[in-house]
């Protein structure tokens, strides 16, 4: 992630809830395919934040107006370091993309409450993931409220272009654009290894290249200034031809039938 410019703390506003950022591993590895995988997905967008489980402020003076989604995305605001997402410093942008994933603890007036609380914002796109139940709820943002889209596995997201699916076993899956399963954490660290191993090879490469490309510079310089030496020397002998021909001939003598 290339960073635009360096986070700055505001104690008003603090970065940290002291909620876990999840129950349990499923959840946890949910978070984690969703941010990384989108991360991966915008990756030359530099316009795209992306974050996970962090705070959002909504009013300036009243840190208490605040919520941590497990994913967010907002579109027109830079990717850079930031300690929590205050939405007056951000051009008033608050995130068009939020994702919740859900574990056992989560109670219904808390989803109902975070519903209320994103619709109020116009969230554009909410996904409710229970990937241990492997439902999926999905709510868009028509007219003057958020709504529930009937069929969330026929849905493709219109900023995203991600759809989710069920797998052979009925669990929950995620397509992306290129209709390819999102990486799970392991599969993204292979994927990082070998990136980097092919940066590697193609710096080897650039360098070899770079060493070859010396040589024959090298190469051709010596022949220019081997061509240049037998110049001059052509030249010299030329000119001390001549000064030899003139002078035999002040003395009388034919050089040419020397």
């Amino acid at each position: 992630m290339k960073v635009l410019q360096r986070a700055v703390y505001d104690p008003m506003y603090p970065d940290s809830d002291g909620k876990p950022l999840a129950d349990n591993d499923v959840q946890w590895e949910w978070i984690v395919l969703i941010k990384q995988n989108l991360l991966r997905l915008f990756d030359k967008q530099e316009d795209v934040a992306i974050s996970a489980d962090m705070l959002i402020y909504t009013v300036e003076g009243d840190p208490s107006e605040s919520i941590a989604p497990d994913v967010f995305m907002a579109f027109g605001r830079p990717r850079m370091e930031r300690f929590s997402y205050i939405v007056f410093r951000e051009a008033n942008i608050f995130p068009q993309v939020i994702f919740e994933v859900l574990s056992r603890g989560n109670r219904r007036a808390e989803r109902a409450y975070k519903l209320e609380f994103y619709e109020k914002q116009r969230v554009e796109e909410y996904f409710e993931i229970d990937p241990l139940r492997h439902e999926l709820k999905i709510y868009t943002w028509q007219s003057t409220r958020l709504v529930e889209v009937e069929d969330p596995f026929e849905y493709t997201s219109t900023r995203l272009g991600i759809r989710f699916v069920r797998d052979d076993i009925g669990k929950l899956a995620v397509l992306g654009p290129d209709e390819k399963l999102f990486l799970n954490y392991n599969q993204l660290m292979a994927e990082g290894t070998e990136y980097l191993h092919r940066a590697e090879e193609a710096e080897e490469r650039a360098e070899e290249a770079e060493v070859q490309i010396a040589a024959e510079r090298k190469k051709a310089q010596a022949e220019r200034t081997k061509a240049e030496t037998q110049r001059i020397k052509a030249e010299a002998e030329r000119i001390a031809k001549e000064k030899l021909a003139a002078k035999l001939r002040e003395l009388g003598l034919d050089p040419d039938a020397i």
